[in-house]
């Protein structure tokens, strides 16, 4: 498999976030206090991903589908009707 960093489809599907002093403190702490790599991945010019996979590799969609479906089905459990 081949990560590569490419533009949206249309210009509709790209997001603009404004991002405090807050939430940038933030996602850099995440990036200092993760385990660090062997060697720090870049993909397309961009280096410095929040979260890397096992094998240090960044995260993809796939990982987050599953992280969300994990959490929704304990909170169903844990949570009465």
């Amino acid at each position: 498999m081949k990560y590569v960093i490419e533009s949206t489809k249309t210009t509709s599907g790209t997001r603009k976030l404004l991002m405090t002093a807050e939430i940038k403190e933030a996602c850099l702490r995440v990036v200092r206090n993760r385990k660090k790599p062997k060697r720090e991945p870049i993909i397309d010019g961009y280096g410095g991903f929040l979260y890397l996979d096992k094998n240090g590799k960044p995260m993809v969609a796939l990982h987050w589908e599953k992280y969300m479906q994990y959490d929704r089905n304990k909170y169903n459990r844990e949570q009465p009707l």
